[in-house]
């Protein structure tokens, strides 16, 4: 029989607010849901959660621990509660954390998590197995993750960096940064938005960054070996790495292989450009890049080197 145990905390020192430390096993889970107020969760080696909760004393925190869940809920009088969480979690302890208006940040883990905000932004730094985060409106950023990654933005854009694993990222209105992301799938696609693609290809790897009104932008290394698909169809194509196709095709799709062509890469970019760099120069420029993403007109990215640029942008030359 599941044993249940409910904990209710409403300190009413101050401002209101719970301090408290809950001795956990191996393969408990923490799930948080709050209507209002952020959530920032760190991480120990002790195998204790720590609820530290700030609110009104308006509102009250329901600690609810029910077999290998515990879960934390703002209950509010007449209205919704609002909370903001600063949590301490075993760096084994899987998360999933669901907030209205609420910025969610989390350091340190390594374990699955699921973080989900309507109204702000979502960072993790870490992770494994699977990783989902996304936000209706606001930014979503993953970093040093192991395993599955699958992220979404509705009206901003979406990060990744030092990913290694699957990945599925989309958005609506926002960039996608894919940077040092080395993965066997990879899955990216956008409405209004660029793409930027840093990483190996795999052998035997498939690629499909596709925006409909937006650039591609991929590095590659010195000697590829992969399999490009592209598809411009009001846009235009370059390469800073020498290619030599069959025959020019404006506003259609071809096909052309370097190396071996064991990895798959299919570009498409409806109303953009595709643009293949070598993968030393866009390193460089990802900085750069990144500034350009918060511009108005970030949906574009300016693929022209300038005068500091060791390569300059050139057409591929097509055989006759």
């Amino acid at each position: 029989m599941t044993t249940t145990t409910a904990l209710l905390f409403s300190l009413l020192l101050g401002t209101g607010g719970v301090d408290t430390t809950l001795t956990v096993r191996h393969g408990t889970r923490l799930e948080v849901d709050n209507f209002s107020g952020d959530i920032k969760v760190r991480t120990w080696s002790r195998d204790a959660l720590r609820i530290e909760a700030s609110h009104s004393r308006r509102t009250r925190v329901d600690i609810d621990r029910t077999g290998m869940v515990i879960r934390l809920t703002a209950v509010g009088r007449m209205v919704p509660g609002s909370v903001d969480y600063a949590l301490t979690v075993p760096t084994w302890m899987p998360l999933d954390l669901h907030g209205m208006s609420a910025e969610i940040d989390v350091d340190g883990t390594r374990a699955a998590v699921t973080a989900k905000s309507i109204n702000g932004d979502v960072r993790i730094r870490g992770g494994s197995e699977l990783v989902t985060a996304s936000s209706l409106q606001g930014q979503v950023e993953v970093e040093d993750a192991r395993g599955r990654v699958e992220v979404s933005s509705t009206n901003q854009g979406v990060k990744l960096r030092r990913i290694d694993g699957d990945v599925l990222a989309e958005s609506m209105n926002g960039m996608i940064l894919l940077d040092k992301v080395e993965a066997k799938s990879l899955e990216a696609s956008t409405v209004n938005g660029s793409i930027v693609f840093v990483g190996p290809m795999l052998n035997g790897g498939l690629y499909s960054l596709s925006t409909h009104n937006g650039t591609v932008l991929v590095g590659l290394p010195e000697k590829p070996d992969v399999t490009v698909s592209v598809a411009t169809f009001s846009g235009d194509f370059s390469s800073s790495i020498p290619l030599s196709l069959d025959r020019e095709r404006h506003g259609k799709r071809f096909n052309f292989t370097l190396g071996s062509g064991s990895a798959k890469l299919e570009l498409e970019s409806f109303q953009g450009g595709v643009h293949l760099a070598r993968l030393k120069d866009l390193l460089q420029r990802l900085p750069r890049i990144e500034a350009q993403s918060g511009d108005d007109d970030g949906d574009r990215v300016d693929v022209d080197w300038d005068q500091n640029d060791e390569q300059p942008k050139h057409k591929p030359k097509h055989k006759e």
